[in-house]
């Protein structure tokens, strides 16, 4: 078990930044996500720490140790790929088996740890398959096997349920959380996919365009979003533009062209400062009326809106409705499918101050 430290890291591919001066820090046995649309430099940060990609600059420590200038081998890391790479004319022992037999590891020794190891991802009795014949979700496990046999100071996981159907996939979030705790070892997981992020990670690294948005908790990432473009990224979020009037009784207040807004966050903003208020759809409240609506007093725990229902979608679990507060503004609502609320209904909105979120207008590297 080890940590991972990245100081400055940066790496160009002619004149594309894909990573940019990135400064991160894994604690030892801490899994955190690398999240971000492709091309934000995620894959590449990955294959640096493994040694398949050589820094332009910056500094990479594994467990206090420099290992930029060190090739994969003598890394200490354990890797799976988005495609498994099996290979495939080995079967799944000869697979596991291999980066032992390259370490000379006595046969004996590969025997029981092949064994122990087969026996943890749940393959034993599938020692003589060939790739070929395993399911998706086999060859995700063998893979798994082969990297974690080596005991491995950290574990990196580029993708590795990208190939996987809807079901198994949700299936193999968990099977890797649980594994990666009983292991207790230093992970690095890259996705595209929020959910799967959200559901692994200890923290949650966003990256866009090669650098860092923000890294946290899932739930600060989800509730907390440092700007708007995380916001948006990680879920639905309904981003109301204003500028920062002056807080009273410690809430934050936006002027907006909806009516004052008071929301959390924004103690770094100075009055008249441009922000958004960022509220998800599950936050948003409907209620039947047509009746004027106020927004949140000094002393209100509550925001208020009136509006009109414009459509609506019906998602067996909740409905997702538009509802429109005016000329330029439609808002995202989820919320139970009862009662239903019919299109050009007359409705009032309402949301927390506690769920509602001051979020910058620019992504890191923006401004």
């Amino acid at each position: 078990m080890s940590s991972i430290n990245l100081r400055s890291l940066t790496k160009s591919f002619g004149p594309l930044v894909a990573v940019n001066n990135l400064d991160l820090e894994l604690r030892e046995g801490e899994l955190v996500a690398f999240l971000g649309p492709s091309g934000c430099g995620k894959t590449t940060t990955l294959r640096m720490i493994a040694g398949f990609e050589t820094a332009d600059s910056g500094e990479i420590y594994l467990g206090g140790r420099e290992v930029s200038s060190f090739p994969p081998e003598r890394r200490d890391a354990g890797m799976v790929f988005q495609n498994y790479a099996l290979f495939p004319h080995l079967t799944v022992y000869e697979n596991v088996a291999f980066g032992l037999q390259m370490r000379k590891v006595p046969k004996e020794d590969i025997q029981t740890r092949v064994a122990e190891i087969l026996q943890k991802v749940q393959l034993t009795g599938m020692e003589n398959r060939l790739p070929r014949q395993l399911s998706g979700g086999q060859q995700q496990r063998t893979a798994l096997a082969r990297a974690l046999v080596i005991n491995p100071a950290v574990l990196l996981l580029d993708e590795p349920l990208a190939n996987l159907d809807a079901k198994l996939r949700e299936e193999m979030r968990f099977y890797i959380r649980n594994l990666q705790q009983e292991f207790g070892i230093t992970t690095v997981y890259v996705t595209h996919d929020q959910a799967e992020a959200l559901v692994l990670a200890d923290r949650v690294a966003v990256m866009r365009n090669g650098v860092l948005q923000q890294i946290d908790v899932p739930e600060q990432i989800y509730q907390r979003p440092r700007n708007a473009w995380v916001a948006n990224f990680v879920g639905i979020a309904n981003l109301i533009p204003g500028t920062i009037g002056e807080p009273l009784n410690d809430v934050a207040r936006i002027n907006t062209g909806l009516g004052v807004i008071h929301a959390n966050g924004g103690e770094s903003l100075s009055v008249g400062s441009e922000a958004l208020a960022s509220v998800r759809p599950e936050s948003l409240r409907l209620e039947r009326g047509n009746g004027s609506a106020e927004s949140a007093s000094p002393t209100s725990s509550v925001n208020r809106l009136t509006g009109i229902i414009e459509d609506r979608a019906y998602l067996g679990n909740l409905a997702d409705y538009r509802v429109r507060v005016d000329t330029d503004t439609v808002l995202r609502v989820q919320s139970a499918p009862f009662p239903v609320y019919d299109i050009s209904e007359d409705v009032q909105l309402s949301f927390a101050v506690e769920e509602t979120w001051l979020v910058l207008p620019e992504a890191e590297g923006e401004r």
